[in-house]
């Protein structure tokens, strides 16, 4: 952290802060953070990439950033970069902590047997199409049976592409981030079938739920785009685009068993 004081970072930010701040114009404003975000992601991925696997960590290091931008208090923190760093650094260790403790549970994973864990996978169900506006016992039933059966499809592809080491890891966290953030937009639009308390908390039972954009949607409603995910893992919205619909392809082989 020393290293990237000393080297301007620090007024570099708070500068950009600063003018994030007094700008009046929404669209400006938007461009300004965006600014931010790439000059932080330039400098950890600097001076940080020997001490974490910076490479793995950009979308925690972008929400992280858009999480401070929101909640920073003037009156509270005396300068917006030390605010920021403090937060990326305690978001970074977090994150390695949670990847060597998925680390050692894959193994367990992989020793799972099968046998019990056939699902009878409901034909090309979309989401998008859950527009459930009545709070009726009988469609809540519905909408988390569907929920259910659709997040259980979803974690055994994850949990065979793991095991069968078919894609990098890369590619595998890329699926997991983009489909966590198609299925809260999609969720969001249906207004969650008035069970947001219910389903906030599938997350827990499922592996390819990406916690860090579950979570800051249900605690602070911050979504990124489809665009913003595929940025902060170094693909364009194509190439996003195309590994997302690789996931379905393989899905629909399921459906098919």
């Amino acid at each position: 952290m020393e290293e990237i004081k000393e080297n301007g970072f620090c007024e570099k930010i708070d500068k950009i802060h600063r003018q994030i701040q007094e700008e009046q114009n929404p669209g400006e404003k938007k461009i300004l953070s965006q600014k931010l975000i790439v000059e932080v992601w330039k400098e950890v991925n600097l001076k940080w990439s020997q001490k974490y696997r910076i490479e793995d960590y950009n979308l925690e290091i972008t929400m992280t950033t858009q999480n401070c931008l929101k909640n920073f208090d003037c009156t509270k923190n005396k300068e917006f970069s030390h605010y920021l760093l403090k937060a990326l650094k305690q978001e970074l260790q977090k994150a390695e902590r949670k990847e060597q403790k998925i680390t050692h549970n894959e193994t367990a994973i992989e020793q799972e047997s099968n046998a019990d864990k056939e699902i009878s996978l409901l034909d090309k169900i979309s989401l998008k199409a859950c527009e459930i506006h009545e709070n009726t016992p009988e469609k809540n039933i519905l909408l988390l049976s569907i929920l259910e059966n659709e997040f259980k499809k979803y974690d055994e592809a994850m949990k065979s592409e793991l095991k069968n080491k078919k894609l990098e890891q890369k590619t595998i966290k890329t699926e997991s981030a983009l489909l966590t953030q198609l299925l809260l937009q999609d969720l969001n639009k249906a207004s969650f079938g008035g069970l947001e308390n219910r389903i906030k908390v599938f997350a827990q039972k499922y592996h390819f739920i990406n916690p860090i954009i579950w979570e800051n949607f249900f605690t602070n409603r911050i979504l990124p785009t489809q665009t913003e995910v595929a940025i902060s893992f170094g693909y364009t919205k194509s190439r996003a685009r195309h590994i997302l619909d690789g996931f379905f392809e393989r899905i629909e082989k399921y459906n098919n068993m």
